[in-house]
């Protein structure tokens, strides 16, 4: 039995690897930019925003000086490319009659919530859980377990959704949670979706 359904965000909910790549190229269009450097100093999001930041503004010339000025330009440039999804929000709309929804995802306020913002998706999720804000990163089980705490619902009736094999799933079962992972492709495996929006057809034949 599953009575409530926490979400991660990036490349689940929507893809963040889709709107970066957007940005490097609006931000790259009059300069040559080494697209296999970027790729690995950025990590799908999770490496050093400092060495990556660095590399861009030597690379393409901004006139930004300082990390908290460059971090602007990122977030700004990052959040202008993301692209809400029609079908998810139908989605959305439809699980929140059945099921709590909440959304945990690792990161700064300032980003995830101008992420949240641009999606606009912030009124289906009750709690939003970002890990600046808690003090726990995923996979620390403490919070996912805020989500079961709130609810007043059992830890095994929880399922959590996203893309990270260790943040993600390995989070959700060390925290006594189900699991299903977003592969962003096929998905051959019982506990695996290839996009969120096949979520609704997995809920049916497993719940």
């Amino acid at each position: 039995m599953i009575a409530g359904i926490l979400f991660d965000l990036d490349e689940t909910l929507h893809s963040r690897e889709v709107a970066f790549w957007a940005w490097i190229r609006e931000e790259s269009l009059e300069r040559e930019l080494d697209a296999d450097r970027v790729a690995a100093l950025d990590a799908r999001g999770r490496g050093q925003k400092v060495a990556l930041l660095d590399y861009l503004a030597i690379g393409l010339h901004w006139p930004e000086r300082s990390l908290d000025q460059r971090l602007r330009r990122f977030r700004a440039g990052l959040t202008r490319h993301i692209r809400p999804d029609p079908r998810v929000h139908e989605m959305l709309s439809r699980l929140r009659s059945s099921f709590r929804l909440g959304l945990v995802s690792n990161g700064t306020s300032q980003s995830q919530r101008a992420k949240i913002g641009a999606l606009g998706i912030e009124h289906y999720f009750d709690p939003i859980l970002i890990s600046e804000e808690i003090g726990f990163r995923k996979p620390r089980p403490e919070i996912f377990w805020i989500a079961s705490d709130r609810w007043s619902i059992a830890r095994e009736t929880i399922l959590v959704v996203g893309d990270d094999e260790t943040a993600d799933i390995l989070g959700a079962r060390n925290a006594g949670m189900q699991a299903l992972r977003v592969t962003g492709g096929l998905a051959e495996e019982l506990n695996c979706i290839g996009a969120v929006t096949e979520l609704e057809r997995w809920l049916l034949a497993n719940g």
